[in-house]
């Protein structure tokens, strides 16, 4: 049984490692101008955003509690029909905080009338200044979502099939010293595989039959010594 086990909780670990969906040929970040807007901040001074390679760096330059921020992207494969990818898709990125953990991290993707926020806030518990941790969270069920603002006219499914912007609202942490800077990157789609789901059931499938052979095997055995 044990051994059934660790088979199992191999296979399915495979289903963490999906393979991206939406590549980028463009890296995350490189149509950032128009996603990012500041939500408060206790200067007024809007953020600085720097793209370096793949990953995008985001500075406020005041000290102050609760400086926020919305930042996102426009490009290619960060807008467009994600309802096409079904409702397991789920974003993973890396975010790492050079100065002080922040105090809340949520998701939202934008239409062309509507701006929706995810509903559950990203857990930052146990992360670590100075070192980049890895984030998945599932988008794409209406459950992951709330309406924030617009006209109100679409629907989720509407909304996730139109999406012109996909990016993160950051709101800093209690800081006073001269600077807040996060860094985010490898900012990815990705769905489990269909053939994962298909060898997990193979694999039982044929663990069943091994050992429904040798449950005969010994039931014929005892029935033997009882005879005898």
């Amino acid at each position: 049984m044990n051994k059934i086990i660790a088979i199992v909780v191999f296979l399915s670990s495979l289903n963490v490692m999906a393979t991206p969906l939406l590549y980028r040929t463009d890296f995350w970040g490189d149509t950032l101008n128009p996603g990012i807007s500041p939500i408060s901040d206790p200067s007024g001074v809007m953020p600085a955003a720097v793209q370096t390679g793949e990953s995008v760096s985001i500075t406020f330059t005041s000290s102050g509690p609760g400086p926020a921020v919305r930042i996102g992207d426009t490009g290619e494969y960060f807008s467009g029909n994600f309802a096409s990818y079904g409702s397991a898709l789920s974003v993973n990125f890396m975010l790492e905080s050079l100065d002080v953990v922040p105090n809340t991290l949520n998701l939202y993707f934008k239409t062309a009338t509507d701006v929706w926020t995810s509903r559950t806030t990203i857990d930052l518990n146990g992360m670590a200044l100075n070192s980049a941790t890895p984030y998945s969270f599932a988008i794409g069920s209406i459950n992951n979502w709330d309406w924030e603002s617009g006209s109100g006219s679409q629907t989720f499914a509407d909304g996730f099939s139109q999406v012109t912007e996909f990016g993160f609202e950051l709101v800093g942490g209690a800081y006073y010293g001269s600077i807040q800077e996060y860094k985010f990157s490898d900012v990815q789609f990705t769905v489990p595989e269909p053939e994962t789901y298909w060898m997990i059931l193979m694999v039982l499938a044929s663990l069943g039959i091994t050992f429904r052979s040798r449950l005969m095997e010994l039931a014929g055995q005892v029935k033997a010594r009882i005879r005898a």
